[in-house]
């Protein structure tokens, strides 16, 4: 997260400062010629205008270094914001365009030949020009306009907020860029969670009959149990055997489910009122053995539904199995069916004991059983209810289950046609 959000920053920080540098180069070199050909305009106007009103006042009788000269140069230096200064013929400054009095250039020595060859200050604008044989009028201004110092000033403030901006975008960006990171990181904390789960489950599951079948067939080999009780350990093994296939048999129906043709599913249609009654039948032994009271709430008139028959037989089955095998001997199994909008809801209930509420949420998931030590449903698996899920999930449809006060109530639903 650092390191990204660092970088981004300095990208979009380094893009902005460089965009910024090179519009600013190019408006200042751009003002620096423009700014520098006006005041060259600007300073020989000063010079050319303050030669001739020279001219005029030393026709009249005026000398370079009297006040009148002074004030003359004093108004055309402010009018065109220069600096202005007379010299003679030997450099020697005799008069300037400062408000003082007492001109602080006066009796300083300019270079009249550097001023010829335009080396007198390469900081200013210079323009001279020649009123009489004896005096020269130089006229002055910094290259270097005010715009340009603010423009700096400006220049630097926006490259700041620029910053400031730039580390205000690149947080949320970074949290958006980062955020599928973060979700297939909790994705695959989870995935790899749910593989640990199913090797345990799996090993648990498998470890018991190995177990006993290992322990009966070494007792049989030598010689441990009497051979009038060898059948009754072989029935034993059988039984485990059994077991392991019905294990093996329900991973491969989870596979195979999940694996299903789209198009097969959406192709086939049934009736889910027949479809309960056959359910209801094929448990009839289960039923009777438990002595329950079935009643069975179907429409009178069929309700189709999509999806393939046998894949819903077996939801339907897992379902009414498991309602079954936890009912109260003697109790009451409810089965009913009813459409509403374009789907049918088909519920399955019994009155026995309660799945725990911290059970509940995970009643679906592979080899969960409420009882932690699997030691009083021999014969479950923990599949069925996960079974049930991922074909209804297969088809885009949904199942829940609620248990409270000795009722508990499975309700699925399917896409009526």
């Amino acid at each position: 997260m650092k390191h990204l959000f660092r970088n981004t920053f300095f990208v979009i920080t380094g893009v902005t400062l460089f965009t910024l540098i090179v519009l600013g180069g190019a408006f200042m070199t751009l003002s620096f010629v423009l700014f520098d050909a006006q005041n060259s305009d600007t300073v020989t106007a000063a010079a050319d205008t303050a030669a001739a009103n020279a001219r005029n006042i030393i026709a009249e009788g005026g000398a370079a270094d009297d006040i009148a000269l002074k004030l003359m140069l004093i108004s055309i230096a402010r009018a065109s914001q220069t600096h202005i200064i007379v010299v003679d013929r030997d450099g020697v400054v005799v008069n300037c365009s400062d408000e003082d009095l007492q001109c602080a250039d006066i009796g300083k020595t300019v270079d009249l030949n550097a001023l010829n060859f335009g080396d007198f200050d390469s900081s200013r604008n210079v323009r001279f020009s020649v009123f009489d044989d004896d005096c020269v009028i130089i006229a002055s201004k910094e290259r270097t306009p005010l715009l340009w110092k603010s423009f700096t000033r400006t220049f630097l403030f926006i490259a700041m907020f620029a910053m400031l901006v730039a580390a205000l975008i690149t947080f949320p960006l970074t949290r958006r860029q980062i955020a599928p990171v973060e979700r297939m990181v909790k994705t695959l904390e989870v995935s790899e969670q749910t593989r640990r789960d199913f090797i345990a489950n799996v090993s648990h599951e498998l470890k018991t009959p190995i177990t006993s079948i290992a322990g009966f067939a070494e007792a049989l080999l030598d010689g441990t149990i009497p051979v009038s009780k060898q059948p009754r350990y072989l029935v034993a093994i059988k039984d485990e055997v059994n077991r392991l296939s019905r294990l093996v048999q329900r991973m491969l129906e989870i596979t195979r489910y999940q694996v299903m043709n789209p198009l097969k599913k959406s192709a086939s249609t049934f009736d889910v009122n027949e479809l309960t009654r056959r359910a209801l039948f094929t448990l009839e032994g289960k039923i009777t053995a438990k002595q329950l009271t079935v009643e069975a709430v179907l429409p009178e008139e069929p309700l189709t539904v999509a999806g393939e028959e046998d894949a819903i037989a077996q939801v339907l089955y897992n379902v009414t199995d498991n309602a079954v095998k936890f009912a109260d001997p003697g109790g009451t199994l409810t089965v009913r069916v009813w459409k509403t909008g374009g789907k049918a809801y088909v519920s399955v209930r019994d009155i026995g004991e309660p799945i725990p509420p911290d059970d509940l949420p995970y009643i679906f998931d592979r080899f969960h059983k409420s009882d932690r030590s699997r030691s009083i449903d021999k014969d479950g698996l923990g599949l069925g209810l996960h079974i049930a899920k991922s074909i209804l999930d297969g088809y885009g449809e949904t199942i829940y289950a609620n248990s409270e006060d000795r009722v508990t109530e499975f309700v699925f639903t399917l896409t009526t046609v």
